[in-house]
This record gives C-alpha cells, sequence and structure tokens, in this order.
C-alpha cells in the first residue's frame, strides 16, 4: 500500500510485436465450397485500427489469388481471416502468396497494447510456421472428369487383349482425372449384342482408376468391345465426387473415339462354341494294309485350343479302333494319326457314331468356349466316308512287301562329277509308289550335299527306277547305300502292295543283293586321269554297245532302259 505499482497500473513496453505462425481452425482436408478461418499469431496481444482502411491476407489459390478480409482478433495476440471459397480456386496445399501477403492498406495499423507498430512480416511460405507447414488444406473447386490423357486416360481395359467365351469375367476401368470417391455400386453399360449390359463397379476408390466387371453370358457378342454411348456410366444410385466433395464429371469419349474403351483395347467377346464341319484324309482313295498310315483331319468352323489328348473311334470290322490327336492345336484342322493293324477291314472307313472324345482332354475356342464335339451321321454328308474312299483290307493279304536287291544297268566302271548313275530297286511283289522316295549312298559328299538317288519311275511293278548324279566333291571305291535303312520315303509318302506298306529294309551294305556286291561303279577316285571314263566302262549291262554319259538327258534314257528290260524280264518270267 502506497507504493506506485499500487497506486497505478503504468506498463513499459518498447518491444515489437511479432508473427509467430499462421494456422487455420478448419480441419485438414479438400474443400470446395465455405469459409476458412485463418489464425495469424503474434508474439503478443495487438489492436486493429482500421479507419478507413483495410487489413487482409493474400492467399495463393490458383489463377487468381484470393484476398482473405480481417474478421476478428483486436486486443489479443491472433488475429482471424476469412477466405471465402469461389469457383475457379485451386490449391494442392493452401499457403498465403509471400512473407509480406499480410497487408495493411488505406492507413489502417496493427499495434500492440502500448502503441508499438506491429511489423507485418510472415513466416516464409512453405517453411514450418507458415500455413502450408502447419495446415494440409486442399483447395479444389473443379469437378473430376473422364481422363483424356494419350497413352493412359479414357476407358481401357484391364483384361488383357484377346477373345472372352461364356463364363469369363472382363474387366475395364474407367480413369479420371483426379482421384474420386465411390458410394455406392455405379455401372458402365457395354455396347454387346443382342443387347447392352451393365458392368458393375469392383473397386478403385480414392485412386483415379475405377474398375467394372462383367461375366459374360451365353449369345452375347461383340467383335471389339466398347460401352454403348457416352452417357453408359452412371452412378446406379451413389456417388462419385473428389475428395472436396465435387461431384465427377461422368461424360464418356464418343465409342470408337480416341480415349474409349474400343480405341484402347482389342477385347473380343464370342459366346459361340466352335463345331464340326468335316471329317477328311489326307490320303489318297484307295486299298490299304496293314502298317498303312492314314492320317485323319477334323476340321472345325474356326480355330481351337487342345490340352490332352482327345480321340476318335473308327469303325475297323471286328474291333473298333481308337485313334489318338496329334498335332492341329491354334488351327481351325485337328490331325489324329491312324495306323492300319492287322485285323482291322471296312469297305469304306469311317468313324462310329458319337466318337469325338476329348479323353479327359479340352478342346476350346481362343475365347474359351468349349467345342461341339458331334460329328456328321457316318457316312452322311461331311462324314470320313462321305469325303474319302479308304478300304482297309488286312484279311486277304497281309505280307508286306519287302526289297530283293539292288544293282545298276550300268557296266562296272569309273564315274565322274556330272554324270548319272541309274540306280534299280527290286521289290519281292509289285508296289504303288507315292510321294519321291530316295536312297542315301556311300559316296562321301561335300559339306553342303548327302549323295542320294532319287525315285524317278515303276509305281505299280516290282522295280523301281532311281538316278544318282555325281557332284564334285562326291567319291566312292566301290558305291553302295549308306546302310540296310537308307531306303527312304519323302514327307507323306508311301510304298505299298494292295493293302501293305513295304518294308523298306536293304540287303546289308556288300552283301548279297547289295549295289556293292552286284556292281563295281567307282566315283571320283583320286587317281583318276581327268575327262570321261573310256566308253567301255559306261555300257549299260547287255547292250554290246558303249554310251557317253556326257548328257543328262541321255542317263535318264538309260536308267529307263534299264527300267524297261527289268519289266519286260518280269513279264516273261
Amino acid at each position: 500500500a502506497g507504493s506506485l505499482s499500487a497506486a497505478k497500473d503504468i506498463r513499459i513496453d518498447t518491444g515489437i510485436p511479432a508473427v509467430l505462425f499462421v494456422d487455420a481452425t478448419a480441419a485438414n482436408g479438400a474443400y470446395r465450397s465455405g469459409t476458412i478461418d485463418i489464425a495469424v499469431h503474434f508474439s503478443e496481444p495487438v489492436d486493429v485500427l482500421l479507419g478507413a482502411g483495410a487489413l487482409a491476407l493474400q492467399l495463393e489459390t490458383g489463377a487468381v489469388d484470393e484476398s482473405a478480409p480481417y474478421a476478428s482478433g483486436t486486443g489479443t495476440d491472433i488475429l482471424h481471416f476469412n477466405y471465402a471459397i469461389v469457383a475457379g480456386d485451386q490449391s494442392a496445399d493452401l499457403d498465403y502468396v509471400s512473407n509480406s501477403a499480410l497487408v495493411a492498406s488505406g492507413g489502417a495499423t496493427v499495434k500492440d497494447l502500448v502503441g508499438n507498430l506491429a511489423p507485418l512480416t510472415l513466416p516464409a511460405p512453405a517453411t514450418a510456421n507458415s500455413l502450408k507447414g502447419r495446415k494440409d488444406i486442399v483447395i479444389d473447386t473443379t469437378a473430376p472428369a473422364v481422363s483424356l490423357a494419350a497413352g493412359g486416360g479414357g476407358v481401357r481395359g484391364v483384361s488383357a487383349n484377346g477373345s472372352y467365351g461364356v463364363g469369363r469375367t472382363v474387366s475395364v476401368k474407367v480413369v479420371f482425372t483426379e482421384p474420386v470417391i465411390v458410394s455406392g455400386t455405379p455401372t458402365l453399360t457395354l455396347g454387346l449384342s443382342p443387347a447392352p449390359v451393365a458392368a458393375t463397379y469392383q473397386s478403385g476408390s480414392g485412386t483415379t482408376d475405377l474398375t467394372f466387371s462383367l461375366v459374360v453370358a451365353v449369345g452375347q457378342s461383340d467383335g471389339d468391345l466398347d460401352y454403348a454411348s457416352t452417357t453408359a456410366l452412371a452412378t446406379g444410385g451413389g456417388t462419385i465426387t473428389d475428395p472436396a466433395g465435387n461431384t465427377a464429371v461422368l461424360t464418356l469419349p464418343a465409342p470408337g473415339a480416341a480415349g474409349s474403351l474400343a480405341a484402347n483395347a482389342a477385347i473380343v467377346i464370342d459366346t459361340t462354341a466352335p463345331v464340326v464341319t468335316g471329317v477328311d484324309t489326307t490320303k489318297a482313295d484307295g486299298v490299304y494294309g496293314v502298317g498303312v498310315v492314314v492320317p485323319i483331319t477334323v476340321t472345325f468352323n474356326k480355330a481351337v485350343v487342345v490340352t490332352g489328348t482327345p480321340t476318335i473311334q473308327l469303325e475297323t470290322g471286328v474291333s473298333d479302333t481308337t485313334v489318338s490327336y496329334t498335332s492341329g492345336s491354334g488351327s481351325a484342322t485337328l490331325l489324329f494319326t491312324y495306323t492300319i493293324a492287322a485285323g482291322h477291314d471296312s469297305s469304306g472307313l469311317d468313324y462310329i457314331a458319337a466318337s469325338l472324345l476329348l479323353n479327359g482332354g479340352t478342346i476350346k475356342d481362343v475365347a474359351g468356349n468349349a467345342a461341339n464335339l458331334s460329328l456328321a451321321v457316318p457316312g452322311a454328308a461331311g462324314s470320313l466316308a462321305a469325303n474319302s474312299n479308304i478300304i482297309v483290307n488286312t484279311s486277304a493279304d497281309t505280307v508286306a512287301p519287302t526289297v530283293v536287291s539292288v544293282t545298276s544297268p550300268l557296266a562296272n566302271g569309273t564315274y565322274v562329277d556330272g554324270q548319272i548313275i541309274p540306280v534299280v530297286v527290286t521289290m519281292s511283289e509289285p508296289v504303288t509308289v507315292t510321294g519321291t522316295p530316295f536312297l542315301i549312298l556311300n559316296s562321301i559328299g561335300s559339306s553342303h550335299t548327302t549323295p542320294t538317288a532319287t525315285y524317278v519311275g515303276g509305281s505299280g511293278t516290282t522295280t523301281l527306277a532311281f538316278t544318282y548324279t555325281v557332284l564334285a566333291g562326291h567319291s566312292a571305291a566301290d558305291l553302295d547305300y549308306a546302310n540296310t535303312g537308307a531306303f527312304r520315303l519323302s514327307t507323306g509318302g508311301a510304298i505299298t502292295d494292295v493293302v501293305n506298306a513295304a518294308n523298306l529294309t536293304l540287303p546289308a551294305t556288300g552283301g548279297a543283293g547289295s549295289l556293292g556286291a552286284s556292281k563295281d561303279l567307282v566315283v571320283n577316285p583320286s587317281s583318276a586321269t581327268g575327262g570321261k571314263p573310256p566308253a567301255s566302262n559306261v555300257a549299260v549291262d547287255g547292250s554290246g554297245g558303249g554310251c557317253g554319259l556326257g548328257s543328262g538327258a541321255a542317263l535318264l534314257a538309260i536308267a529307263l532302259a534299264g527300267f524297261a528290260r527289268s519289266r519286260l524280264r518280269s513279264s516273261r518270267g
């Protein structure tokens, strides 16, 4: 009592008030409308004296920066500014424009309670004490829309490009310009035939990509899947908004245009099952016996994919024969290989009814539709018997033709480059030849050639004629075939009697019946004097005369002459 401090309330204050930090009373989050209260915190209480002037905080809000006017707080250490969001404002993290963004104009002042003028300098934007540093406030007044960004926007396939059949799931996604929040179950109507079908929303809320899925049903089809129209995306009673609450614009690019599903993906809806159009064989019509291979082809109306080993059953007499799938997966024609066995007989080879079986495997088109395995009625149009005339006869003749001997109509002697050596193979009975069989010879060839004698004639007889052209680099001290397995068929070829495939095993090289034992033919010996051998060395056996070998045509005549005499002797014998 009686002191100055008790008698008076006098404060001595020479300190300058300063801005400590900038904050907001609004919660972190996205805002598209309304007013946000921004608080500027000073180091001490301050008075705001506006007079005819104004105090405002300039904010960074996109193309047009907004001004938040002073609202309240005079006499305290916190001044409040009201920011009213307007259309077009955008900010990924709201902040003021600069450290001088707090502006007093028209004579307005901010002073502490003893009259010290407060500097209005703010913490630098984006630093710890700035508005952005203390709050995460997004200003978003733009509605999300379907993105048209090249290479990643629009409507796109989630499922891989390809064909999809009954029961398979097709997924697509709609890409927006910003993350969206989904409520309810939106739909995307796809332009399927015979009627559009809605794909339903599956996932993606909170991201830019919303996924929709459809399970393909019987009867649906589309050669290049797309949505039905620009209004095919619907909320289905729910909502699609951005985090700020802006309702998404759901308009899609025109079907088929850039950004559409058809433009971005190649998805085919195909629910039509493959069907068999016919069963046939590549084997020529005729009578065949034991050991003959008969390729059976089953053709579908479109390409099919095979797993496992399907089978087809053939009517082959006393016991039916099951023939296994060999190849053709990925094409429209499947190959089944039938090898005729003893006891098989058929006057017109065909399958038995309902005989195409999966055998634990599958036959489907690329869309996954299981094939219809129904075959034409045996004997009817499209059946194996209707498309071919294959007679299987193994009961009358079960003995296969064999090789008796190999020789040449040429005289013993020496033969050089460019000369043709005829070779004759005698069979145990007349045979029919298809394709171009050949003999692999023991003549040493160059690195690029394998010496072979190629078939030229004799089908329907016991004598088959071959010719061998001596090439540079070939040599043999005693011409013969390479081994007992040197008699080969061309691809798809055959040598048969009326019913049986020939046994092509040759006599042992150098042994009785071999070319080497029957003839002494020398090819390009290292001691050759050059030029052609004497005329006496190139005569056809039994001809009594010589014939130069410089002409390929002449050599072919020699081979055919020897072949003709062999047939004549056979007819006389």
